[in-house]
């Protein structure tokens, strides 16, 4: 079994985002770099096929070099859940301490598909400690996806997108509350009920981010984001991460570095 990861990471889509990180990382006091390393694009054709980014290799040996620990992260659709796991099997053998399946609305009724894949996962040899879940953060109001299915693989952790981008850009509603809610409410109550009732509970390793999307983007500044700090502060986790390195302000890198981690 895996111990439990520890540190702060952030998420990247690209290469030059990862070496966006990689530049930020001692102002962020981070420990892990999480790029993307799979997803099943659309072709020209119209057709999706799945796709290990040839950037994968590379970007794990910059971020080694660096002194610093690689997750990667594959955009789960379940179309070919064989291919995907032999990315996660691809991924470990490149040298990535771990891989997050980020699980959205694309895998909405893919149950079967995901007992596919955990079985094609396992019988490859994947260590099931090494792979993490990324889901919605009220996990309990998206019963449509296999986050059931996927909790023997996935034994690594659940890692919630707790993001500020569920409240509009011109929500009049406190930082505070809004952080209270989505770590709270939603992220951590309902992943208590829901893992609960499983027959393995994984550690909860929540994702902050720091943005909002509609009606327009706009990144947190430092007072919006500090509520969001102080909140997930109260349930002491070993690891959290942010999504991504374009949506973190550079003034709230310092928040980032001061925010202590708990280390078991």
């Amino acid at each position: 079994m895996q111990g439990p990861l520890v540190g702060k990471g952030i998420w990247t889509v690209t290469l030059e985002q990862t070496e966006q990180a990689l530049r930020a990382a001692p102002e962020m006091g981070l420990t892990h770099i999480l790029p993307k390393i799979a997803d099943t694009p659309m072709d020209d054709d119209g057709v999706r096929r799945p796709l290990y980014y040839q950037r994968a290799l590379p970007s794990r040996q910059m971020i080694s070099a660096a002194g610093l620990t690689p997750i990667g992260w594959i955009f789960m659709r379940l179309l070919y859940p064989e291919a995907e796991a032999e990315f996660i099997m691809r991924a470990l053998d490149d040298g990535y301490a771990g891989v997050i399946l980020n699980v959205e609305t694309p895998c909405a009724g893919m149950h079967d598909a995901a007992q596919q894949l955990v079985a094609h996962a396992l019988t490859l040899g994947v260590n099931p400690y090494v792979v993490y879940n990324c889901s919605f953060p009220n996990i309990e109001s998206h019963t449509d996806l296999p986050y059931a299915a996927l909790n023997d693989l996935c034994r690594g952790g659940i890692m919630p997108m707790a993001y500020a981008s569920f409240y509009r850009s011109n929500s009049t509603v406190p930082p505070a509350e809004q952080a209270q809610r989505v770590i709270d409410t939603w992220a951590y109550a309902h992943y208590e009920r829901f893992y609960s009732a499983l027959s393995y509970k994984p550690p909860i390793y929540p994702i902050l981010g720091p943005f909002h999307e509609y009606p327009e983007f706009r990144r947190q500044t430092p007072a919006e984001f500090q509520p969001w700090l102080e909140r997930l502060a109260i349930h002491a986790p070993t690891f959290v991460s942010f999504y991504d390195v374009n949506c973190v302000a550079p003034e709230l890198y310092p928040l980032i570095k001061a925010y202590s981690i708990h280390d078991g």
